[in-house]
């Protein structure tokens, strides 16, 4: 359901990560309330069935089931989107710079010519002309026109995206990716799909009892691999967990994996490194990511793998294949040799030949990344390169880079999991568009300086005709909205041709 559709007494299920999105009542589990996108208080608070949740705050603890209290119109979610906490400092851009100096040379030379145009007509005796040329020349002159340039430009740009799936925060964020020379992608979710090829077991079988359990903590995350291996499992319930049973004392650590009791059983699910760092070696062999099944060609995914220990003993392993989304390798295709990439991943690197092969020679791939690192990538690019970094993810772990990013783009599933540290809100069946994105945000750009054009022409020749004494005011008057006009309907018409041309009916502008 859309979250703009949710009413008072609405329940809704929140999982680790998840954003409460409406003041709501807590009614089952424990809370562990981050408020930090809000009041910008580090520490989570802790909150019991009965406690009042508002919006904004992002559960960092299990499952927890809550009730609308207030629409979400009314809550603090509606205007954190342009809270000052999450504007990033904008440099003045090309097309910002353009029109500043534009507009203060143009006052000037504007009283300019029309002092001198009065001037010339009276020392040639024409009092009453004098008068009409100063009058005319400063009624014609529309510095109005190159300040409708750039916001009915880009706004348009702007609607065509939403059209076909891609949300943009503000439509000055095109200036930005108009700019982009750096492009950073993670992996995960990102560029491979992760529900789209089966889940394999390597270990020991599972008692029933355990495999609810194991269910039971996947459910707990809102990571695509949790839900995906929750699926697999195929246990009763909502959500993969027993009626009237919950989680206790779970954690997730982003890029590693999540822990907590069931039923008395202590589980850990996540990588080698996230067990280990618990106390839990693995058994025997750890088993090699390798083909998953029922998947060949040259798409076929490395399975990535997901380890598992149940009071702390090593169980065995899920392999999930990660095949590649429709039309990534024609995108980093097209992105090699004019942007320097980058792929930041918190898996391990069995899947690093394959990527080199499609990113190319040059990109740099680093796989093992924590939030911190993943951040510290981006901010080293921007500081030691001097990049415009575009970067793109869409887990948790990639929130700190997407807000460290020059441009954030959050990958999305479902429209209402976006990060609010993003820039741009991509749908996952759009990310393969992202060239195409790239490219109708440059044309954007280049059609706001045409727009200037047009109405650096409409003054030049309407203050030289008015300088001349050859046009009444009345006429100017007239003349002057009509200008305004002209340049908005360029602007909306020459958007909606290059949407059509980038992206087929699907880009037409809407009104």
């Amino acid at each position: 359901m859309a979250v703009g559709r949710l009413a008072v007494g609405d329940r809704l299920v929140l999982r680790h990560g998840e954003l409460v999105p409406a003041d709501s009542r807590l009614v089952e589990g424990e809370a562990r309330i981050d408020y930090a996108f809000v009041t910008g208080e580090s520490q989570p608070e802790t909150c019991s069935p009965g406690a009042v949740l508002f919006a904004g705050g992002r559960q960092t603890g299990g499952r927890i089931e809550v009730e609308i209290l207030k629409p979400v119109s009314q809550g603090y979610l509606t205007s954190l989107w342009n809270q000052e906490a999450f504007r990033k400092d904008r440099k003045a851009d090309p097309v910002d710079r353009i029109t500043e100096a534009y507009s203060r040379r143009f006052s000037r030379l504007l009283l300019l010519i029309a002092t001198a145009a009065a001037a010339g007509w009276w020392m040639l005796g024409d009092g009453f002309r004098a008068v009409q040329a100063l009058v005319a020349v400063l009624i014609v002159a529309c510095p109005c026109a190159l300040a409708l340039a750039s916001p009915f430009t880009l706004g348009t740009a702007q609607r065509v995206l939403g059209r076909i799936g891609v949300y943009l925060k503000n439509p000055f964020v095109l200036e930005t990716l108009a700019r982009v020379d750096a492009v950073v992608l993670d992996k995960t979710g990102t560029l491979t799909r992760p529900g789209a090829a089966p889940v394999a077991w390597q270990g020991r079988g599972l008692a029933p009892s355990e495999t609810r359990a194991v269910a039971a903590l996947l459910a707990q995350s809102s990571h695509p691999l949790s839900r995906r291996i929750r699926e697999s499992l195929g246990t009763d319930g909502p959500d993969g967990v027993a009626p009237g049973a919950g989680v206790e004392a779970f954690r997730e650590t982003p890029g590693r994996g999540i822990s907590g009791t069931f039923d008395g059983l202590r589980v850990l699910v996540g990588s080698v490194d996230h067990l280990a760092d618990a106390g839990v070696p693995p058994v025997g062999r750890v088993p090699s990511p390798g083909t998953a099944p029922g998947l060949e060609g040259e798409d076929a995914p490395v399975g990535t793998c997901i380890h598992v220990a149940i009071e702390g003993v090593h169980r065995g392993t899920f392999i999930a294949g990660q095949p590649l989304r429709p039309g990534i390798r024609a995108l980093l295709g097209s992105l090699r040799g004019r942007f320097d990439l980058a792929l930041l991943s918190g898996d391990n690197d069995a899947e690093a030949d394959r990527f080199r092969a499609l990113l190319g020679p040059d990109a740099v791939l680093v796989f093992r990344q924590d939030p911190a690192r993943k951040l510290g990538f981006v901010r080293n690019w921007q500081a030691s390169r001097g990049r415009t970094v575009l970067m793109m993810g869409d887990g948790l772990n990639d929130a700190g880079a997407l807000r460290q990013a020059d441009v954030g783009v959050a990958v999305v599933e479902e429209a209402g999991a976006f990060s609010p540290a993003s820039d741009l809100i991509l749908s996952a069946d759009r990310v393969a568009d992202l060239e195409r994105i790239l490219a109708f945000a440059r044309d954007s750009v280049s059609w706001v300086r045409r727009g200037f054009l047009v109405s650096a022409l409409y003054n030049v020749v309407g203050i030289a005709i008015a300088a001349s004494g050859s046009l009444s005011p009345v006429v100017c008057a007239v003349l002057m909205p009509l200008s305004s006009v002209t340049v908005v309907a360029f602007s909306v018409a020459g958007v909606e041709w290059l949407g059509r041309r980038r992206f087929g009916r699907g880009g037409k502008a809407g009104s």
